[in-house]
């Protein structure tokens, strides 16, 4: 230390020494005076000090808590000999003349190629200020006490305590010591101690130690993390060195994060900034340093120190890297240490302004593993994700972000029973969501969960929460089936069946339904083959005898069936002939077919015209005669008479003009007697009937209905009966029908039109009835194929599993069912793999989204409304807050708003929530509901617009939080719920045309004798109706006028036609409508709302005439018109209208911004571009900060310093790079 002494006494005590000194010179000893004393100056060398111990004061260690470094340098020299000696004898301290040891400090910089080091690594230039000639200032005053240790306190700190305890580190032996301590030294300096032992004329050798392990601290570190996009090469095990994409790089996001290199002056311990405050980098402290751009020694990154990236996860601490300047590369070096965040150094940046810390620019590219049920093939996986990917056994291990597309992929391809369906997209989607990933997400919902097995036992059986969770999806449900199929089609689990015969359009509309199921189709095909003519027979007694038709034509000339039918009486069958009957002709009568009765009569017949009578005359006649049915046959002395058949009288009078002797003609008059007389008694019997002069016999026979012609039948009905049969023409027997898909009209047009054509009471009529009976009750059915698909859509609880195991008791089954239960864990975990790299913030508006960003943010449906508030509120900023207008729940919301503890700095935030607001309209009803009017700050009504389906009605009353609004949509329910639609129209078929005029699509008929006029005046009433298809009018105007061609000829009149529609009847509506809508020849009536779109296309579908097609169109108008429900709400602020204390602070939050991943800079800020508003770019800058801590899974990231021995520091959280 320099002392300063006054100019004026230097100069007199100068003059002083000189006048003593030349007196001194000008003595001259008397060598008279006696004894004289000499001193002679000691020329003996003193030895130089002895440093016994120089060290670092620290505390004791133990192997579990290493000794932090002390901020004490002691060093103990040994007690001098001569200062021994000295102390011991006066004489001897007057002749060695010791002075003690005298001492200096020395420094420099410890750590001399660093700086060149780091110039290198950082490629910059380091311009040094050292600091120099720096001196403490004069105190203003003494100090009450001088510098001590107060030992009347009960405990003193351990560093003192330690500074004091001089016995431990001396020992026993010793005779005393020098004990030099300094504290709070610069540990980046090398302290280097100079020594000396002095005498009055000597001095001794300098012995010296050096320093330089001084009090130092781990820093405490910062690390700036910001999302970045990254092209990484894929690493094993992530891609194989035999795949054909190795070397390629992957664009992935990754964090980058940026630790500020911590400075010596920051290592310094709190005590040494305090002493040494000329040490100080920070350009406050030393404003020079920012005028000349220089750096002072304590502002150089320390190089020893260790920053580490800590994993923080369940209590656990896990070090996956350190970052370290190594001095042989001479730049800082990755230590790997985890496995789930792969660390990389980029560069050392330099700072870009004056002073700031250098910067190490690293990235961590995350590794996140879940633990799946089962194992995957990962080479069947495409894409970059593929090499984003790893599996080891049964845990997956994934790169950077688990986006949409890795999603999509592994579940695509992960299960090759799903490669095989039709419905699979079978190729690489893109992160894009275009159509082409929308059907692979939609396949995804619908198939994932779909196993083929090898049984298919009926479901229905199963308890209703878990019969709700499966179905087989190769089978329609049936809810959506044409009407044409609805009254004849059931559906189950495990077949399809069919009731009843069908008709070509069903026939169609069957193949046409659900074309892509393949196993529906399948058993469609093998229903329809069950169906022909080939594979099914129906029969039907026929209790007809064999005779043959009246009508027929096969009879010879003369013979003739007339039929007395009921009611007629007599009923019988007159069997007729006129004339004679020739051989041939007899023989065509007896081959006739016919039951005993007709045989009977044809005999009978037979007999009356072949009788033959006789008579013998004794005598031989010479006469000849051409009389037909007359014959004389003269023998040896006799001539014999005969005569065939019935006489009529000009045959009795040829017979008497034969001129003969008497004899003769007493004999032809005896055998005309005889004819005469038989035929009179024939004739008098009831069964027969003779007409002597004609020549006809008739024969009577029971009564017995014709048996039909099946060709004429047709003729008569206008129809085709291809798949009749009937029993054999000699023989009874049962009428039978080939196959149920033959008929081509409905039984009932069918029956009508046989009834129409028949006599009543034809028994024809009973069988062929019988027989359709039969078809119409006849079931047909088809098994569905096996093995088939069991699809499950929601996850099951155990219970349910092993419910499904003993349902499905196939050992193959079994192991598909647990595959299964595997593959939903397994989409579940891999689902909440993606949701975790969500962040959500709330925000003011939903706003339209550029292209780019458009696959990494959307806006979830809000739940709620959430107020937000930013910094510190003022009571002015409270007031406002109170002042504003609003329903009750956002009033409450405000008022805890300005209760919570006001925030105590600009960037905290204080969130609190409201009911949705009726300005938060749900995405879904935004085209279903308005608020058109509005006054004095109210809502006063809400207009529903369209049907309000099922999940319409959810969703109201999940956005109806406010009970006055709750209040209005109940009562739009109960008011849609009660609605009862009613439509008048015309009859299809007016009654007055009932069972006489047919109707299908392809033909109009008219069954039986010609129209009535009122029933004339209702067919043409439906020509000219304009309301009515134009189809329908023409056909009956053709009609009219084949009925007036055939002019009651024939029992049905047919004409063709095309186009024409009809009616569904009650049965035929698909089950989703019958509930609702009733039909009734004059009226449709609707009872309550539409519960779904399905429910709404089902009734769009119905087919019909245009009168029935305009009766629903008016129905569905009415179901999806507007209605206006009444009730009053305050209307809570908007953007524009808040208080300008309250526009930069307050956020009212209607919407969610929701963003998949890390967030970048860029897009941080162009998300920002799109919001006006203060507190919306503020909640997008919470989305980004948000962002970058998202896909940890519950874990943290955290950043901590090691320096030496020194106790780590305390472990930071990463700080979000500021937007």
């Amino acid at each position: 230390m320099k002392v300063a002494v006054g100019t004026g006494l230097t100069d007199n005590f100068q003059l002083l020494i000189t006048d003593a000194a030349e007196k001194f010179l000008e003595a001259v000893p008397d060598p008279q005076a006696g004894g004289l004393d000499i001193v002679l100056d000691r020329i003996q060398p003193v030895d130089k000090p002895l440093i016994l111990s120089s060290s670092r004061l620290d505390e004791a260690s133990t192997s579990g808590k290493p000794a932090s470094p002390g901020n004490t340098w002691e060093v103990i020299i040994a007690q001098h000999q001569e200062q021994t000696l000295i102390e011991r004898n006066q004489t001897l301290a007057r002749q060695l003349a010791f002075r003690q040891i005298a001492f200096t400090l020395l420094r420099r910089f410890a750590y001399p190629e660093w700086i060149e080091q780091l110039q290198k690594a950082s490629n910059t230039d380091i311009k040094l200020k050292f600091v120099e000639n720096q001196w403490p200032a004069l105190p203003a005053a003494y100090p009450e006490q001088p510098d001590h240790i107060n030992l009347s306190k009960e405990f003193i700190d351990d560093a003192t305590a330690l500074s004091i305890d001089l016995p431990e580190r001396i020992g026993n032996f010793q005779q005393g010591a020098l004990v030099l301590q300094w504290e709070a030294l610069p540990y980046y300096y090398e302290h280097r101690l100079l020594l000396v032992a002095q005498t009055a004329s000597t001095v001794s050798p300098i012995n010296e130690t050096i320093q330089r392990d001084f009090d130092y601290q781990a820093p405490d570190p910062d690390a700036i993390v910001e999302g970045i996009k990254q092209n990484w090469q894929p690493v094993s095990p992530f891609v194989q060195p035999v795949l054909p994409f190795v070397g390629n790089q992957l664009s992935l996001r990754t964090r980058q994060v940026d630790i500020p290199l911590k400075r010596f002056w920051d290592c310094l311990s709190q005590a040494a900034q305090e002493q040494w405050s000329s040490e100080n980098p920070d350009s406050n402290a030393q404003p020079s340093l920012q005028d000349s751009n220089e750096r002072t020694l304590a502002s150089l990154p320390d190089p020893e120190v260790i920053y580490q990236i800590v994993e923080v996860f369940s209590g656990n601490i896990e070090v996956q890297a350190e970052f370290y300047f190594d001095k042989a590369k001479g730049n800082y070096a990755l230590r790997q240490l985890g496995k789930r965040f792969l660390a990389e150094i980029i560069t050392l940046k330099p700072p870009a302004t004056l002073q700031p810390d250098y910067i190490l620019n690293t990235t961590l590219q995350q590794i996140t593993q879940e633990p799946l049920k089962r194992t995957y093939d990962k080479t069947q996986i495409p894409g970059d994700t593929n090499r984003k990917i790893a599996f080891t056994n049964n845990l997956l291990s994934v790169v950077s972000v688990f986006t949409r597309e890795d999603r999509n992929n592994i579940l695509l391809n992960s299960v090759e029973d799903l490669n095989k369906l039709p419905q699979h997209p079978n190729k690489k989607l893109p992160q894009t969501p275009n159509k082409e990933v929308i059907k692979a997400e939609d396949f995804l919902r619908e198939w994932y969960t779909t196993r083929a097995i090898s049984t298919a036992p009926t479901l229905d059986n199963l308890p209703t929460e878990l019969r709700a969770k499966l179905d087989y999806p190769e089978l329609p449900s049936g809810v959506d089936l044409s009407v044409v199929l609805q009254n004849q089609l059931r559906l189950s689990t495990t077949n399809i069946t069919w009731r009843g015969s069908m008709t070509a359009e069903q026939r169609t509309a069957l193949k046409n339904y659900q074309q892509n199921l393949l196993v529906f189709q399948s058993a469609v095909s093998n229903l329809l083959e069950s169906m022909e003519a080939k594979t099914i027979v129906f029969t039907e007694p026929y209790n007809v005898p064999p005779r043959p038709r009246p009508d027929s034509s096969n009879f010879p000339a003369s013979f003739k069936i007339q039929v007395n039918y009921p009611p007629s009486t007599p009923q019988n069958w007159v069997l007729q002939w006129t004339g004679s009957m020739t051989d041939s002709e007899e023989n065509a009568l007896q081959a006739l077919p016919g039951d005993q009765p007709f045989k009977l009569g044809i005999s009978s017949l037979i007999n009356l015209v072949n009788k033959t009578f006789t008579l013998t005359l004794p005598q031989k006649i010479s006469l000849t005669s051409n009389i037909p049915n007359f014959k004389i046959e003269v023998a040896s002395e006799q001539s014999v008479l005969t005569w065939k058949g019935v006489m009529k009288s000009s045959e009795e009078a040829a017979l008497r003009a034969l001129s003969q002797d008497a004899t003769f003609t007493n004999g032809i008059n005896a055998l005309i007697q005889e004819v005469k007389d038989f035929y009179t008694n024939q004739s008098a019997s009831e069964t027969q009937n003779i007409n002597i002069e004609t020549k006809q016999i008739d024969i009577k026979i029971d009564f017995a209905w014709p048996r039909v012609d099946k060709t004429k039948l047709e003729q008569q009905i206008k129809h085709p009966l291809s798949g009749l049969e009937l029993p054999p023409v000699n023989d009874n027997g049962l009428i039978k029908w080939r196959g149920a898909n033959n008929l081509n009209l409905s039984i009932n047009q069918l029956s009508d039109r046989i009834k129409a054509s028949l006599r009543e009471g034809d028994p024809f009529i009973q069988s062929f009835g019988n027989l359709l009976q039969q078809i119409a009750n006849k079931e047909f059915s088809a098994l569905f194929t096996l093995p088939r698909l069991l699809r499950c859509k929601e996850p099951l609880t155990e219970t349910e599993k092993e419910t499904l195991r003993n349902l499905f008791s196939s050992p193959d089954d079994q192991q598909v069912l647990n595959r299964l239960f595997d593959d939903l864990e397994d989409q579940q975990a891999l689902e909440r793999l993606y949701q975790d790299w969500f962040s959500q913030e709330p925000i003011g508006a939903i706003k339209s989204l550029p292209s780019d960003l458009s696959n990494w943010v959307d806006f979830p449906e809000p739940t709620e409304c959430i107020l937000v508030w930013k910094g510190v509120m003022s009571p002015e900023a409270k007031a406002a807050l109170l002042g504003l207008v609003g329903d009750e729940g956002f009033k409450l919301a405000l008022t805890r708003l300005t209760s919570v503890q006001s925030p105590q700095n600009d960037a905290d935030v204080i969130k609190v929530t409201a009911p949705l607001g009726l300005d938060q309209v749900p995405q879904s009803l935004a085209n279903k509901i308005e608020f058109p009017e509005q006054s004095s700050g109210n809502y006063t009504k809400f207009r529903w617009r369209g049907a309000l389906f099922d999940k319409d009605e959810q969703t109201l009353k999940r956005w109806a939080q406010i009970p006055a609004f709750l209040e209005a949509v109940n009562s739009l329910v109960q008011t849609l719920d009660n609605r009862e639609i009613s439509i008048t129209l015309p009859e299809e078929v007016p009654s007055v045309l009932s069972g006489r005029l047919q109707i299908s699509t392809s033909e109009l008929a008219w069954l039986g004798t010609v129209p009535t006029a009122e029933q004339r005046t209702a067919l043409q009433s439906i020509s000219n109706d304009t309301r009515r298809d134009l189809e329908l009018r023409d056909a009956v105007g053709r009609l009219l006028t084949a009925i007036d061609a055939d002019a009651g000829q024939s029992s049905v009149v047919k004409v063709s036609a095309s186009g024409i529609k009809r009616r569904p009847q009650a049965n035929d509506l698909p089950a989703l409508l019958k509930s609702q809508l009733t039909i009734e020849a004059t009226q449709l009536r609707w009872k309550g709302r539409l519960g779904s779109n399905q429910q709404l296309e089902a009734l769009q579908n119905l087919m019909g005439d245009a009168l029935f097609k305009d009766a629903i169109a008016s129905i569905i108008t009415q179901l999806t018109g507007t209605l206006d429900v009444n009730f009053t709400l305050p209307i809570r602020p908007q953007l524009d209208t808040l208080p300008e204390i309250l526009r930069n602070k307050l956020l009212i939050g209607k919407a969610l911004i929701r963003y998949h991943g890390l967030m970048t800079v860029a897009e941080g800020h162009q998300l920002q571009s799109l919001y006006t508003s203060q507190p919306d770019k503020d909640a997008i800058e919470r989305l980004y900060n948000a962002s970058t801590n998202k896909g940890l899974r519950d874990r943290e990231l955290k950043v901590r310093a090691r320096r030496g021995s020194a106790a780590p520091s305390d472990m930071n959280a990463f700080t979000p790079q500021e937007l």
